[in-house]
């Protein structure tokens, strides 16, 4: 319960209600079974199937693919080493995600250029949160300084590699 009585809702709840596909942390290995199984049990037309499922633990995500081979994985890290990648090839994943303060434009090439998806956590302000995703585009930095967008000149100065 939340202030006021407002209810958490469960997993299943969340993916009952959802109209798209979202993301599920495993924060506990051994839960993984069990989120394997409940997206197993899915009907095939629900959004939520098309979920990723993401987590620091290589062997839940493992367990997740075994459960169901075509749920995608995505595995979080620290940031992006040749190590991390080659683990989240590994694993069948189809993205990697840096803490986003672990982030380059450089590991964002690196990411790209392995197949992988980048799906970077945690934007968890608000100057953060109004970037968009370098999912989609490695053009425009993850950044809390004012104005940095794709064509300033601190964009430019980060793929120079010049503003540390």
């Amino acid at each position: 319960m939340l202030e006021e009585g407002e209810k958490v809702p469960s997993l299943a709840e969340s993916l009952e209600m959802t109209t798209v596909p979202v993301f599920i942390e495993v924060k506990v290995a051994g839960a993984s079974e069990a989120v394997a199984a409940r997206l197993a049990a899915l009907p095939e037309d629900s959004p939520a199937k098309a979920s990723t499922v993401i987590s620091f633990h290589a062997e839940a995500l493992e367990a997740i693919r075994r459960g169901d081979p075509g749920t995608p994985v995505s595995y979080l890290v620290g940031q992006v080493t040749e190590e991390e990648i080659r683990t989240a090839l590994e694993l069948g994943a189809s993205g990697i995600g840096p803490g986003i303060d672990g982030l380059s434009l450089g590991a964002a090439r690196v990411v790209r250029e392995a197949g992988l998806r980048l799906n970077p956590w945690t934007v968890n302000s608000a100057a953060r949160s109004t970037w968009p995703s370098p999912a989609a585009s490695t053009r425009s930095p993850p950044t809390t300084r004012p104005g940095c967008g794709a064509s300033s000149t601190c964009a430019r100065d980060l793929r120079s590699g010049s503003w540390a």
